[in-house]
């Protein structure tokens, strides 16, 4: 008696659960949250550039 990797059949399943998770997803909704997500990156690395400037400003001022 021959033994079988397991590492197929544990692969097979990973594969069965994803796709089953993907074919549920409502694609509308994840590009509506990638396209919030990146207008709130792009803002918030506007107010950490903006925060920079002004404490380089003040810095400049004391000295």
């Amino acid at each position: 008696m021959q033994l079988k990797p397991q590492l197929t059949e544990v692969g097979s399943s990973i594969y069965l659960t994803a796709s089953i998770m993907l074919a549920s997803i409502d694609y509308s909704s994840v590009v509506e949250y990638a396209i919030k997500a990146l207008i709130g990156g792009v803002i918030w690395v506007g107010v950490k550039i903006s925060g920079e400037m002004v404490i380089e400003k003040l810095k400049r001022r004391k000295k």
